[in-house]
């Protein structure tokens, strides 16, 4: 692994996301981060929003801190925060933070990540910060070892105990509890984009997140690539970063959510069939043993809807709709999404 010294440029380049009637997230987001002396510039890329005059008189507040970069359609959070990334990587700052428009870091959060560096020997790390109100989250650092992960580049696993034991617990509404001791910081096989802070050689070293994903699962597979060109990730329980608007905020919910009304059907849409494409393109699974895994995943996914559906009507259709975007996902890129799946303008 190529040794680096720890960076001298301390100097921070936020991105971020907004998109439809979000400002009143955006601002609480904004707040948490202007203030901080570390952060040079904030990239917002403004996702053909709703409130484009808010974002102008906000930012004209700080001058050239805060840089919009305005998009005439809506893109999808994967091509906006490759846009952003795209023009992060020209800013003189050893660090890139991305945030997701719904994400509040607490104050000091910024030292509190260029501090958790001493453990590391090189600067070839991105860091998680502790999104404590995503489901499970804080019972992840009570571990009996701190073990590096080797990322295995698929969603689809389904022929393994801890998968099936995962699964018996979903559908008998157990929650893991906390086993070990405490620890401040672990490796991960991926990360999500929102609250991870990346080294600025990363983002130039690596390709920007896939903008034909649109929304999900572009930050796994942005995640795998850069730990393919050899960068370790961990989870730190400093900063913590809360969520103000989850879309799936209980557990069991990213499973149970597929099948509920309330749920949009593009959101469905995408994440089924981004984890076909990010699957297929990542794992070390030989084809037809992915195949299977799918097609057995998918299964078990249908029954579990079964029973967990909001309205008939709404679980045909979104059987209908899961089984598209499997397709799509086999298809990619020579496919567009089905008419009847909107997305917000």
């Amino acid at each position: 692994m190529q040794n680096t010294k720890i960076h001298t440029n301390t100097s921070v380049a936020v991105v971020t996301v907004v998109f439809g009637d979000r400002w009143h997230f955006l601002k609480q987001t904004l707040e948490s981060l202007v203030g901080d002396h570390h952060i040079k510039t904030i990239v917002i890329v403004d996702n053909n929003s709703k409130n484009p005059e808010n974002i102008d008189v906000y930012a004209r507040q700080y001058q050239s801190k805060i840089v919009v970069l305005r998009q005439p359609e809506n893109l999808g959070f994967s091509g906006a925060i490759a846009k952003g990334l795209t023009y992060a990587r020209d800013l003189d700052c050893g660090y890139v933070l991305v945030m997701d428009d719904d994400c509040v870091l607490e104050e000091g959060g910024i030292s509190m990540f260029l501090d958790n560096y001493k453990y590391f020997p090189n600067n070839r790390v991105v860091l998680i910060g502790n999104r404590v109100d995503v489901p499970g989250v804080t019972n992840t650092f009570y571990r009996k070892s701190i073990d590096s992960q080797t990322p295995n580049g698929t969603i689809f696993e389904v022929f393994s105990f801890k998968k099936v034991a995962n699964l018996i617990k979903l559908i008998l509404g157990i929650h893991n509890t906390a086993q070990g001791p405490m620890l401040p910081i672990f490796p991960t096989q991926a990360f999500v984009t929102g609250g991870s802070f990346l080294p600025m050689e990363a983002v130039r070293e690596v390709d920007v997140p896939d903008a034909s994903l649109f929304i999900y699962g572009e930050d796994l597979d942005y995640a795998w690539r850069i730990k393919k060109a050899g960068y370790l990730s961990y989870q730190c329980s400093k900063p913590i970063i809360h969520d103000i608007d989850l879309t799936f905020g209980e557990a069991g919910d990213h499973i149970w959510g597929l099948f509920q009304e309330r749920t949009p059907d593009y959101k469905v849409y995408y994440r089924m069939r981004n984890s076909v494409i990010i699957s297929r393109r990542n794992t070390y699974q030989s084809k037809p043993i992915l195949l299977l895994n799918i097609l057995v995943w998918f299964t078990g996914l249908f029954i579990l809807g079964f029973f967990k559906h909001s309205s008939w009507k709404t679980y045909v259709y979104r059987v209908k709709v899961i089984v598209r975007a499997v397709k799509d996902g086999y298809d990619h890129p020579n496919t567009h999404r089905p008419s009847y799946i909107k997305v917000p303008k």
